[in-house]
Protein backbone atom coordinates (compact mmCIF):
# COMPACT_ATOMS: atom_id res chain seq x y z
CA UNK A 1 0.00 0.00 0.00
CA UNK A 2 1.37 3.40 -0.72
CA UNK A 3 0.92 6.53 0.46
CA UNK A 4 -0.19 9.18 -2.38
CA UNK A 5 1.33 12.82 -1.45
CA UNK A 6 -0.26 14.32 -4.09
CA UNK A 7 -3.76 13.75 -2.63
CA UNK A 8 -2.50 15.09 0.47
CA UNK A 9 -1.35 18.67 -1.20
CA UNK A 10 -4.85 18.57 -3.65
CA UNK A 11 -6.81 18.39 -0.30
CA UNK A 12 -4.83 20.30 1.72
CA UNK A 13 -6.85 23.69 2.21
CA UNK A 14 -9.16 20.89 3.42
CA UNK A 15 -7.74 19.11 5.84
CA UNK A 16 -6.58 22.48 6.97
CA UNK A 17 -9.85 23.86 7.70
CA UNK A 18 -10.91 20.39 9.40
CA UNK A 19 -7.73 20.83 11.54
CA UNK A 20 -9.29 24.17 12.90
CA UNK A 21 -12.16 22.89 12.98
CA UNK A 22 -11.41 20.13 15.42
CA UNK A 23 -9.14 22.85 17.88
CA UNK A 24 -12.19 25.10 17.99
CA UNK A 25 -14.58 22.27 19.22
CA UNK A 26 -11.95 20.98 21.16
CA UNK A 27 -11.71 24.31 22.93
CA UNK A 28 -15.33 24.86 23.06
CA UNK A 29 -15.56 21.27 24.94
CA UNK A 30 -12.75 21.82 27.37
CA UNK A 31 -14.19 25.45 28.15
CA UNK A 32 -18.08 23.37 29.15
CA UNK A 33 -16.31 20.95 30.96
CA UNK A 34 -14.02 23.30 33.23
CA UNK A 35 -17.03 25.40 34.05
CA UNK A 36 -19.85 22.47 34.82
CA UNK A 37 -16.95 20.19 36.63
CA UNK A 38 -16.23 24.03 38.64
CA UNK A 39 -19.60 23.93 39.00
CA UNK A 40 -20.30 20.16 40.37
CA UNK A 41 -17.48 21.21 42.83
CA UNK A 42 -18.76 24.10 44.43
CA UNK A 43 -22.28 22.17 45.05
CA UNK A 44 -20.45 18.89 46.46
CA UNK A 45 -18.64 21.79 49.02
CA UNK A 46 -21.68 23.70 49.52
CA UNK A 47 -23.37 23.61 52.63
CA UNK A 48 -27.27 23.35 51.13
CA UNK A 49 -28.08 19.95 51.12
CA UNK A 50 -30.23 20.24 48.09
CA UNK A 51 -27.32 21.31 46.01
CA UNK A 52 -24.70 18.33 47.54
CA UNK A 53 -27.33 15.89 46.80
CA UNK A 54 -27.98 17.27 42.99
CA UNK A 55 -24.74 17.43 42.33
CA UNK A 56 -23.71 13.41 44.00
CA UNK A 57 -26.52 12.31 41.68
CA UNK A 58 -24.74 13.84 38.54
CA UNK A 59 -21.60 12.40 39.68
CA UNK A 60 -23.12 8.58 40.08
CA UNK A 61 -25.17 8.88 37.37
CA UNK A 62 -22.45 9.83 35.00
CA UNK A 63 -19.62 7.27 37.19
CA UNK A 64 -22.51 4.58 36.64
CA UNK A 65 -22.03 5.02 32.58
CA UNK A 66 -18.80 3.68 32.81
CA UNK A 67 -20.41 -0.14 33.74
CA UNK A 68 -23.17 0.42 31.12
CA UNK A 69 -20.75 1.12 28.16
CA UNK A 70 -18.04 -1.79 29.51
CA UNK A 71 -20.53 -4.53 30.44
CA UNK A 72 -17.59 -7.57 30.33
CA UNK A 73 -15.49 -5.56 32.76
CA UNK A 74 -15.89 -7.28 36.27
CA UNK A 75 -17.35 -4.48 38.33
CA UNK A 76 -16.33 -4.34 42.24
Amino acid sequence: MEFHYKVVLQNYPLLIDGFWITVQVTLIALTIGILLGAAICAMRLSHARALDRIAAGYIVFFLSLIHISEPTRPMK
